[in-house]
């Protein structure tokens, strides 16, 4: 039983999907080998199963508590597994699908290679997209602090995320997405680099071919490039 749960462990460590029911009957087969093993061996890779199950469920339903039950269980499996790379992906899927924490992923991803895990295609591809929509979300709010001081420093964040992406995205061409995601990045990446020489180096009047209209609208064509 603990052999069969096992070979869905090591499918999702090989970049294998594993849904839902994959990740349910390995919980089952776990419960009942430790029903007849008490082995910490065993419980910690039920509480690795169960902390997946928790992810999904927390993750596609938006529930904190069940994304905090699966942190909590990944946790006491990397207490149990001190070796394995097993819990420490599972942290990093949920910090960065359920919690929107790119920082935590990332350290659960280098987590997991010192423990001989070597990070791939799925794992670059997946990082990219949080550094991506991270990015998203502070040059959106950005538009908060227009005009103030605090408005280049967000964008100059948006844009050290969206190079960190950008560099990611090229890393695993052509795996899933990457082609059509490095479009998208690169262009986000020449808006925030547009506002910044804005506010670095503001238009002078005369640029406007003096109606003040046609700078504008250079401008807003610029400032849309991301929203496409």
């Amino acid at each position: 039983m603990a052999e069969a749960a096992d070979r869905v462990i090591a499918s999702y460590r090989n970049s294998d999907a594993v849904n839902e029911n994959g990740w349910r009957a390995a919980r089952d087969e776990l419960s009942h080998s430790l029903l007849l093993d008490p082995d910490d061996s065993v419980r910690g890779r039920l509480r690795l199963a169960e902390g997946h199950l928790a992810r999904i469920e927390g993750t596609t339903h938006h529930n904190t508590a069940q994304l905090n039950d699966a942190a909590e269980r990944f946790n006491e499996a990397q207490r149990l597994l001190p070796n394995s790379p097993d819990p420490a992906l599972g942290l990093a899927r949920l910090y960065l699908y359920g919690f929107k924490d790119i920082d935590r992923a990332d350290q659960g991803l280098h987590q997991a290679e010192k423990h001989g895990f070597a990070i791939g295609s799925r794992e670059k591809s997946q990082l990219a997209d949080g550094y991506r929509d991270r990015a998203d979300r502070t040059y959106w709010d950005s538009r908060n602090v227009r005009g103030l001081p605090q408005e280049k420093e967000q964008i100059a964040r948006a844009r050290d995320d969206y190079q960190r992406a950008l560099e990611l995205y090229q890393a695993v061409v052509p795996y899933g997405n990457a082609n059509a995601s490095i479009v998208r990045v690169q262009n986000s990446l020449d808006s925030v680099n547009f506002r910044l020489q804005e506010i670095e180096h503001p238009a002078s009047p005369e640029s406007d071919n003096g109606d003040g209209k046609s700078g504008a609208l250079e401008k807003l064509r610029k400032l849309l490039h991301i929203w496409r």
